[in-house]
């Protein structure tokens, strides 16, 4: 990964400046309002703008010295994420964490290991499949279709035992 780099500004003007044309002007060169830049001379350290290569670090601290600010590029410090990974094999889970286990005692005295003289290890034999008889169905011919009757049976609910209440 290439060296990144940070604008700074720390609030110092060049000489000959003032604070309100340094604001106006970094109000021109980022198309914004001026106030929003009045903190910017406070006197604290101010990251303008960082992930930068170097040539785009040097532009900004040209277009910054041009306002009026005295300001500087730095090596971006990029911190590595700072995991805390359990070592393998160690207790991922906090002591209050892990369930209690109820102890369940089991007689296994009347099991006994099999040798393998008494499994039997032949697959099933699969039943025979046996084939439908058609011989009753007949196929029509194309268009015979809409000419079938109709099998369906009418339903007719038994609505006797309902009752007909008027909700209040």
């Amino acid at each position: 990964m290439p060296t990144q780099y940070q604008v700074v500004f720390n609030g110092t003007l060049k000489a000959g400046s003032n604070a309100q044309d340094a604001s106006n002007k970094l109000a021109a060169l980022f198309k914004t309002d001026a106030n929003k830049f009045d903190n910017w001379f406070s006197g604290k350290a101010i990251i303008v703008k960082k992930d930068l290569e170097l040539e785009q670090a040097k532009k900004y601290v040209l277009a910054l010295q041009n306002a009026g600010l005295i300001a500087e590029y730095q090596t971006q410090v990029i911190a590595a994420p700072s995991w805390n990974i359990a070592a393998l094999g160690s207790d991922v889970l906090r002591p209050d964490e892990i369930p209690a286990m109820d102890v369940v005692n089991i007689d296994i005295s009347a099991l006994r290991a099999m040798d393998n003289s008494e499994l039997d290890l032949t697959p099933p034999e699969n039943p025979p499949v046996s084939t439908p008889d058609t011989n009753h169905l007949d196929v029509l011919p194309p268009g015979e279709i809409e000419n079938l009757p109709d099998l369906r049976k009418p339903l007719t609910p038994d609505i006797s035992k309902l009752s007909i209440v008027a909700i209040k």
